[in-house]
């Protein structure tokens, strides 16, 4: 889809330096291949509920890098939307358990 997006937008596929391939390459790698191994392997340790809602700190994990590595500062929607994304983290993975969810209240299900 990427390269169809591309080829229709008259976007060059072609004609940046090495760098940039090498980079490509490492982000194919890393990030997906390795990343998506991570989250399939988690789900034998943990609920599939809690390994979904794990991936949506991938990106304030993204928008850290990028201020630490391009120097990119998040706006601060940005960065309240972050905050909400990792307190919901928190919930998550503090009130559930293995064999069952628990109430807010500290209660067991059933």
């Amino acid at each position: 889809m990427l390269v169809v997006t591309a080829v229709l937008s008259g976007t060059p596929l072609f004609g940046y330096g090495g760098r940039t391939y090498v980079y490509c390459f490492f982000l194919a790698l890393l990030c997906q291949i390795i990343g998506h191994t991570l989250l399939n392997w988690a789900l034998k340790y943990m609920k599939a509920t809690v390994v979904t809602f794990a991936v949506l700190g991938e990106p304030v994990g993204a928008s850290i890098l990028a201020l630490i590595i391009l120097r990119e500062a998040p706006l601060g929607t940005e960065i309240i939307g972050g905050i909400f994304i990792l307190l919901g983290l928190f919930i998550v993975l503090n009130y559930s358990n293995g064999e069952g969810e628990r109430e807010l209240t500290g209660g067991s299900v059933g």
